[in-house]
């Protein structure tokens, strides 16, 4: 029996508001255009020419042996917008999806749910977009955080993904090893994977506090230095400065 989808309900983009989204650099919350037409300068980029000019082996048919036909093809274009959503959504540093959470899996699926994605491509086409095995998507990636974002939030961006990856090896069970060579392996690549992540988990909550309090100071010189906002504004960095927030 079907279940009645439930009349309370939330869908991600219940979740947030649109000025939520006013401050990244490409505002693409709620947008039914093409991505491309709305902000003609990304269709420039080296990225996002490779990939509307990259090409998929699709069968074709059989040969007089009755073998598959492989063929090149230029491979469809139907989650262009979707996938440039999904990078904004995920790696603008101004994103509310940035600001709601610091984990990574959850930015994702919000990501992912806000780009519509899902809606028009395979799920094996997903899963390739979210577990970062595209090179064409790394390609807008990379080139999204160099040219448009802050050289540091690129790197806490790489933080990020590689404390994931450490913490997946990390809850593999050591016992599921049967050989004691492996084991042992197993267990020293564990405890030095520990310190790494250790150092990693550091080194990002660093980088938040540095990136977000420079974007309250910046904020706060936009205001009169005299005026309410600026008062409330430097109080807050004050405090994230002495740990208090």
């Amino acid at each position: 029996m079907k279940k009645k989808k439930s009349v309370n309900t939330v869908s991600v983009e219940d979740m947030f508001k649109p000025e939520e989204f006013a401050g990244m650099l490409y505002n693409v919350f709620s947008v039914t255009d093409s991505v491309l037409r709305l902000y003609p300068d990304v269709a420039l980029w080296d990225s996002v020419i490779g990939y509307k000019n990259r090409k998929i082996q699709v069968t074709k048919g059989e040969d007089e042996k009755g073998k598959p036909i492989k063929r090149w093809v230029k491979a469809p274009l139907g989650d262009m917008d979707s996938i440039l959503k999904y990078v904004f959504f995920l790696y603008d540093h101004r994103s509310p999806v940035q600001k709601r959470t610091r984990i990574l899996d959850r930015k994702k699926e919000w990501s992912l749910a806000l780009s519509g994605l899902e809606r028009v491509a395979s799920t094996e086409r997903v899963m390739s977009v979210v577990e970062n095995s595209d090179s064409y998507v790394i390609s807008i990636i990379v080139e999204f955080l160099i040219k448009c974002q802050p050289i540091k939030w690129g790197m806490l961006c790489s933080y990020e993904q590689q404390l994931t990856e450490f913490q997946s090896t990390l809850l593999r069970k050591t016992t599921e090893v049967k050989d004691d060579k492996d084991l042992v392996q197993t267990v020293n690549l564990k405890s030095a994977l520990l310190e790494k992540s250790d150092k990693i988990a550091e080194r990002i909550t660093a980088l938040y506090d540095e990136i977000f309090t420079s974007d309250l100071s910046s904020l706060a010189r936009t205001f009169s230095r005299t005026s309410p906002e600026a008062r409330a504004l430097m109080s807050l960095e004050r405090l994230k400065q002495m740990g208090d927030v």
